[in-house]
């Protein structure tokens, strides 16, 4: 039997050193004042962030719609570990951490594609404001909306409530799928509908020839800029947001428009929900059927007023929601009439502006 020779591995002094120095580092940096301890400290941050972060979501009462920027939890919960702004690098870590968490649940990216329409904002606006109770679901809001918003939805321009023969075809544009013979009928109904009313869509506008005959003092001038408005983003806001928002004074009817993310908003349909979700409030609010009852809050000691109403099928709720209808449609329709004079107003200052044309031109 023939013995292998036993391997020696030789470790030249340079390798030898090189090896102390890895062995050591962390040892190394630990130790360091400017470096170890800035590392250190934001490492317990991450930790204790991912701790809080574990300990919050076991909470049953857990709001769904939190995210990097809107998580007080989360802040109450980093103060019990010892986490506030006078540990910065600790609390740099544990933002660390949420940030992460944040980007692999798309919490803050459900924000933007929840509130990426103006109806959805509107929607949340009477949420939160129209009722002074705090007591009605969000069936009943629904219902109260119908009265406060619709006027507004009528006049942003989206569609026109006049032209239903057209399926809502605004004047001056297009349908969304039109036929080959006229721009104005649509080849599918079905999907344009579903195009107008769901996705908010007006459609391209017609050549300016077929425009004119809809809307008798349209301009070539008017019109040109219009399409430049509409297919660039040729105003400060439209620039500084990509075309996320942006506005011109005058569309094809003469009016100033915004887009948000291309859907339309007039000035009418600004002061319409306005006004809508302000009467149907003040209407709830001074009805006889809501009674007022104030005691002392035990834990910040402070008074406090308690709104109380009739509930379903018990008596005087029927009344309590038809004033709550009434009072919406009170303030919608005088704010549509008031945006309509914004609107001439603003439309008289920019004819002042117009240089006067030449007799023959």
């Amino acid at each position: 039997m023939v013995r292998k020779k036993p391997t020696v591995t030789t470790t030249t002094p340079l390798q030898k050193a090189t090896e102390m120095k890895l062995a050591g580092v962390g040892t190394f940096l630990s130790s360091l004042p400017v470096v170890g301890k800035p590392i250190k400290a934001f490492s317990t941050g991450v930790q204790k962030g991912i701790t809080s972060m574990m300990n919050v979501e076991q909470d049953p009462n857990r709001k769904y719609y939190v995210s990097l920027f809107r998580d007080p939890d989360f802040k109450k919960d980093l103060k019990k570990q010892g986490i506030s702004k006078k540990t910065p690098l600790e609390l740099a870590g544990a933002y660390t951490a949420r940030t992460l968490g944040d980007l692999t649940t798309d919490e803050s990216r459900k924000f933007y594609w929840r509130f990426n329409h103006p109806l959805a904002i509107a929607d949340e606006a009477l949420k939160g404001t129209v009722d002074p109770t705090k007591t009605f679901n969000k069936y009943e809001i629904g219902l109260l909306g119908l009265a406060a918003l619709q006027p507004a939805v009528a006049v942003t321009g989206a569609y026109d409530p006049t032209n239903l023969g057209q399926l809502g075809r605004p004047k001056g544009f297009k349908q969304n799928n039109p036929t080959q013979e006229d721009k104005t009928k649509t080849a599918n109904p079905t999907t344009e509908l579903f195009q107008r009313f769901v996705q908010g869509r007006t459609g391209r506008p017609l050549a300016y020839a077929d425009a004119q005959k809809e809307i008798p003092d349209l301009t070539k001038r008017r019109y040109a800029n219009y399409l430049n408005f509409l297919y660039n983003n040729p105003d400060p806001l439209g620039k500084a947001t990509g075309g996320f928002i942006k506005t011109t004074r005058e569309n094809l009817e003469g009016n100033p428009e915004a887009r948000f993310l291309g859907y339309p908003v007039s000035i009418p349909a600004v002061t319409s929900a306005v006004g809508g979700i302000a009467g149907t409030r003040l209407a709830l609010k001074t009805s006889s059927q809501v009674t007022k009852e104030k005691f002392m809050d035990t834990k910040t000691k402070k008074e406090v007023v308690q709104y109380n109403r009739p509930q379903f099928e018990q008596k005087g709720y029927a009344r309590l929601m038809g004033r709550g209808l009434a009072g919406g449609v009170a303030g919608a329709v005088p704010g549509v009439l008031a945006g309509k004079l914004i609107n001439k107003a603003l439309a008289r200052s920019e004819n002042d502006k117009q240089p006067p044309m030449h007799p023959y031109q």
